[in-house]
């Protein structure tokens, strides 16, 4: 459910060039990796905005506080793998990396950055991976004001609501696979419904409102390797997080969107008997072609990637075979041979709870989601917002107060309710008159037949 930066639905509202981050779209040249040019850097991202309204900013994610995904909210004008100097080295690029990008605006003014990657924050000297000497953890809690850096679940847990800034960075690069964990039988760092209560609770600090974005983006990486059991449990994972989160906030104020970028390419291959497990292969038999035999088919499998093996689904009839039964980290086969699944091209879901989720309904463009977004938080300067449709109605019923006078409106209500009253009483009496009409005519109707009736007697 993670929303990377081919399409930066959340952060930037555009279809950027693919790999690239606040980069306005065809601006390119050439094999471009970065670009200082801030002529071409997007800048009124739904982060901008909310900042310059004034609202708290944060992020919660179970990848790299420097991946894609939150370094949509924030980094301009670079490639998604240049994420500390190094990178930067080897690509050739020019420009501050996204670690570094952490340190200057917006990201230097969020008030909770929350995941893993502390890999590209800090210098070879400390375990990082940096060249360049610096330790961004150590400059960003320079920058001024109360800021905090978490290292681990304990200095998690002891936050406290305030004003203070966090910097979670919780794991080397990614946050560890939750069904790893459970598997391990340890738990090394935050979940993400931890990281996500947290962050809540600190962003509603105050009475400025806040955006938040939280990403389940193990489940992307997990089916990258093909990894169903573990790409459900992020699933629950993620569920957990969106369930705290609806659990801690007001429903009539706080509006939560789920959706995801992209699908991947995962299918069901046949007609799995309802008495068999879906993750797991059951076994069929084909009696007739070039294909005939036993074959063990896997109850879903993903079309490409890691976990091709030639003719490994058919089996020996003479030996007796049994459907398996799939473990945490088992891979169905694959069809095609590829070093990672890839993404597939079907649409996603979308779905709202809170003050106008009704928006979010229908069949809508990615980008979109956006601009609803933008138009809610009234942070497009561009364009037409809730705040704008507010503001005309406000505006009117005050232009009309000032003209007439409050005695006027006064007078002019009970006159209303006086009209009201009176067509009220006129359509009882226009009732009343109708029904009494209507039986007139039904004795009227009753007496012609009675004496039609006693004049068509013939004499005796």
């Amino acid at each position: 459910m993670n929303l990377n930066c081919g399409t930066t639905l959340v952060g930037i509202c555009v279809q950027v060039t693919s790999t690239t981050l606040g980069w306005k779209p065809n601006s390119l040249t050439g094999k471009e990796n970065c670009t200082n040019d801030r002529s071409r850097h997007i800048t009124d991202g739904i982060a901008e905005g909310a900042l310059q309204k004034g609202l708290a900013v944060g992020f919660v994610t179970n990848t790299r506080v420097t991946h894609a995904t939150p370094a949509s909210l924030y980094a301009k004008g670079v490639h998604r793998n240049i994420e500390n100097d190094r990178n930067a080295k080897a690509m050739r690029a020019d420009c501050p990396d996204i670690a570094r990008q952490l340190l200057s605006y917006p990201a230097s003014e969020f008030k909770v950055l929350m995941g893993g990657g502390v890999e590209n924050l800090l210098n070879t000297s400390r375990g990082g991976e940096r060249r360049d000497g610096r330790n961004i953890d150590i400059e960003w809690s320079r920058l001024g004001g109360r800021r905090r850096v978490l290292r681990n679940e304990n200095d998690l847990l002891a936050v406290t609501p305030s004003d203070e800034k966090l910097l979670g960075i919780f794991a080397k690069s990614h946050l560890p696979m939750y069904i790893q964990e459970q598997v391990m039988g340890t738990k090394k760092v935050p979940r993400l419904m931890e990281m996500t209560a947290k962050a809540i609770e600190q962003l509603q600090h105050g009475e400025q409102g806040f955006f938040l974005m939280v990403e389940g983006g193990i489940i992307d990486i997990a089916e990258h390797q093909n990894l169903i059991n573990v790409a459900f449990a992020e699933l629950y994972e993620f569920d957990e997080a969106i369930r705290k989160a609806r659990e801690i906030t007001d429903p009539t104020e706080t509006l939560i969107i789920v959706t995801a970028d992209h699908d991947h390419a995962f299918t069901l291959p046949g007609y799995l008997p309802v008495e068999e497990r879906i993750i797991g292969n059951s076994i069929t038999e084909h009696k007739n072609g070039d294909g005939a035999g036993l074959y063990e088919v896997p109850g879903v499998l993903f079309v490409g990637g890691p976990g091709f093996d030639g003719d490994a689904l058919k089996i020996d009839k003479n030996v007796a075979q049994r459907p398996k039964i799939a473990g945490p980290f088992y891979r169905p086969p694959t069809p095609v041979p590829m070093p990672n699944g890839p993404h597939g091209g079907v649409d996603v879901g979308i779905w709202a709870d809170g003050p106008y989720s009704e928006l979010f309904s229908s069949t809508i463009e990615n980008t979109e989601v956006a601009y609803i977004i933008k138009f809610l938080l009234c942070t497009n300067n561009t364009d037409y917002t809730i705040c704008d449709a507010s503001g005309s109605s406000h505006h009117f019923t005050k232009r009309i107060v000032d003209r007439v006078g409050p005695n006027a409106i006064v007078l002019i209500g009970a006159l209303l309710i006086a009209m009201t009253i009176l067509s009220i009483l006129v359509a009882v009496v226009v009732i009343v008159l109708l029904v009494m009409q209507r039986r007139s005519h039904s004795r009227n109707l009753d007496l012609n037949d009675e004496s039609f009736g006693s004049g068509s007697k013939s004499p005796v």
